[in-house]
């Protein structure tokens, strides 16, 4: 069994990380600008590529929760 503090870190951490693959997904012409060599403006398969990737960034983290959520049996302390 986890620590609780640990567990309400963990759980912290996984939300953090959603809203930072969602606020990539908003702005995502300034955030592929770290993975691409070229300059803007980016093609369509480009933007269309990583917005499949940070909605399936999203989709795990919500994944990863539920999963959590249902594997601890308690209700969730923020």
């Amino acid at each position: 069994m986890a620590l609780p503090v640990l567990t309400r870190f963990s759980f912290r951490f996984e939300i953090f990380m959603i809203g930072v693959s969602v606020w990539a997904s908003i702005d995502y012409n300034r955030y592929i600008k770290f993975w691409m060599l070229r300059p803007a403006p980016y093609g369509r398969l480009v933007r269309l590529v990583f917005r499949l990737f940070s909605v399936a960034c999203v989709l795990g983290g919500v994944w990863r929760i539920a999963e959590d959520i249902a594997k601890s049996g308690r209700p969730v302390v923020f």
